[in-house]
C-alpha cells in the first residue's frame, strides 16, 4: 500500500473514534435528566381557566347551524346580522358559489360582513355546478335561448 491510502484510512479510523466517543457520551450519574417545569398554583388556575375558555368557544364554533348560501332562501339569509334586504337579493342573484370566499371576491358584499357571518354560512353537498364567468349571464342566455 501507498502512503497516501495509510495516511487516509489513519485519519477516517481517528475521526470515526471521535465522534462516535462524543455522541455516545452517557450523561454523569449525577446529573438529573432535566425535568418538566411544573406549575405553581396560579399559574395552573390560569392554564387550566384558558383551556376550558378555548374549550366552550370550540364547542360554540360547533353547536353553530350553518345555512347554504347556494340554497338558503331571503328569509334565511336575513336572519344573518348584516344582511339586508338589497344583500340577501344580491347573494341569491349571484348563485351559485363555489366557496364562502366567493362573496367577497365576487363583491357581493363587503369584507366586514362577511368576516361577522363567515361562521355561519357554509356550501354544503353535493356541490353546486362550475361557476359561471362574471358578466356572461345576460350573453350566455341570449346565445342559449336562440
Amino acid at each position: 500500500m501507498n502512503h497516501r491510502r495509510i495516511f487516509t484510512r489513519a485519519i477516517a479510523i481517528a475521526l470515526l473514534l471521535c465522534t462516535s466517543t462524543v455522541f455516545a457520551a452517557a450523561p454523569a450519574a449525577d446529573d438529573p435528566a432535566p425535568r418538566k417545569k411544573s406549575l405553581s398554583g396560579e399559574e395552573k388556575q390560569a392554564w387550566e381557566a384558558r383551556q376550558k375558555e378555548m374549550k366552550a368557544k370550540r364547542d360554540a364554533k360547533a353547536k353553530i347551524k350553518r345555512i347554504d348560501i347556494n340554497r338558503a332562501d331571503k328569509a334565511e339569509l336575513k336572519k344573518l346580522p348584516g344582511i339586508t334586504d338589497e344583500l340577501a337579493d344580491k347573494i341569491v342573484a349571484g348563485r351559485p358559489y363555489g366557496e364562502r370566499a366567493d362573496l367577497v371576491a365576487d363583491k357581493v358584499m363587503e369584507l366586514g360582513t362577511y368576516v361577522a357571518i363567515k361562521d355561519q354560512i357554509g356550501i354544503f353537498p353535493p356541490y353546486p355546478p362550475a361557476r359561471k364567468a362574471p358578466n356572461q349571464g345576460e350573453a350566455a342566455k341570449k346565445s342559449q335561448a336562440k
